[in-house]
């Protein structure tokens, strides 16, 4: 009974704590450690929230089948009474376990219990969350990773993880069996997000502004009408492509694949776009 009393007095006393340390904290430096010990209450008093609520919990439950036992033994003093027979001890406790199971789960599914549990999950994640951020206060100019930036971390990768996939499966959709032949390997109209990607890594030519492309070593006539279809037609443009671009270029243009890279268009670019600019 002790126990069950001191709850409602601890949280009384809270109460009462609070609303007095409240003008302390308010007059209280914007330091550091000013704002760990503000934190550091707040952590006080959500967690003792959440024991005081959890106590509410248990006692509805104990509340619940404090009857059941001294209202099953009285039924069996009742037949022992009128039939001078004692029920087995299975029989007994089944009985028990059933009733106590029943006067539980229908305490548990009224409002009020709900409404326990609620404020005992808010106070918990309240403290938790609170601790966390003491803890990011303390450790930022530690050589850690805080927690905050793992999970900043985390959503960057994923997010990363998420395009590399999405960029390998638009490769993989013309490099398979969906892949078209050399007789008709001009540019797919399925891939219009893979033909923004290389030009957002090339750059779009300007106006109407063109280069007789041919003029590199591994594009022909054909192959050069396929880039021009692309928005590839300049050699500013070519002078940009790396690895990256080589690879989307070779996923657009499959009967191709490899040339770009092989005969180092881009490094033929560069030189033919500077003596371009001497001229």
């Amino acid at each position: 009974n002790k126990t069950m009393e001191f709850f409602p007095f601890l949280h009384g006393m809270q109460e009462l704590m609070k609303q007095n340390l409240e003008p302390y904290f308010h007059a209280a430096g914007q330091d550091v450690q000013g704002e760990v010990l503000r934190k550091v209450k707040d952590m006080h008093f959500a967690y003792v929230a959440y024991l005081n609520h959890t106590h509410h919990m248990q006692r509805m439950v104990m509340d619940a089948g404090a009857t059941v036992l001294p209202d099953l033994l009285q039924e069996a003093r009742k037949q022992y009474t009128e039939s001078q027979e004692m029920p087995t001890m299975e029989d007994f406790f089944r009985q028990y376990v059933d009733r106590l199971e029943a006067a539980i789960v229908e305490v548990m599914h009224t409002p009020e219990y709900s409404t326990v549990q609620n404020e005992v999950m808010k106070a918990g994640t309240t403290s938790k969350r609170i601790f966390e951020e003491i803890m990011e206060i303390v450790l930022k100019d530690w050589p850690f990773l805080t927690k905050k930036e793992a999970d900043d971390l985390v959503r960057e990768t994923t997010l990363l993880k998420r395009r590399v996939r999405d960029l390998e499966a638009r490769l993989k959709s013309v490099s398979g069996n969906g892949a078209p032949s050399p007789a008709d390997a001009g540019t797919s109209p399925a891939l219009p997000a893979l033909q923004d990607d290389l030009l957002d890594r090339v750059g779009k030519a300007q106006g109407p502004a063109k280069d007789d492309l041919t003029a590199i070593k591994g594009i022909g006539g054909k192959l050069a009408g396929m880039l021009n279809d692309l928005g590839i037609r300049t050699f500013a443009q070519i002078s940009r492509m790396d690895d990256y671009a080589y690879g989307v270029l070779d996923a657009l243009i499959p009967a191709y694949k490899g040339r770009a890279r092989k005969d180092d268009w881009a490094g033929q670019a560069r030189k033919m776009n500077k003596e371009k600019t001497l001229v």
